[in-house]
């Protein structure tokens, strides 16, 4: 699917992107949309555990902002959080 068919069906069904490609909040940047939350990981070690064990604590952390509409970027030592829209 191309990407503006992934943003448009993560709005549709209410949920938060997952993605290592900054294209989603670009997108959302240049259309000033509210929703969806993303979560952007930019990881040097993208192995599955790493990934899991990063999103763990972001989700630990961030659970209500997640429903406020948010882009979440996600390094290698912390997480910086940007209410939408932007």
């Amino acid at each position: 699917m191309a990407d503006e068919n992934i943003l448009a069906k993560a709005i549709t069904e209410e949920r938060i992107l997952l993605t290592m490609d900054l294209d989603f909040t670009n997108l959302l940047a240049w259309s000033g949309g509210a929703l969806p939350s993303v979560i952007i990981f930019r990881l040097k070690n993208q192995n599955y555990n790493n990934v899991n064990a990063q999103l763990e604590n972001v989700l630990s952390q961030c659970q209500n902002q997640l429903l406020a509409a948010v882009i979440i970027s996600v390094s290698d030592d912390a997480f910086r959080v940007r209410n939408l829209p932007i």
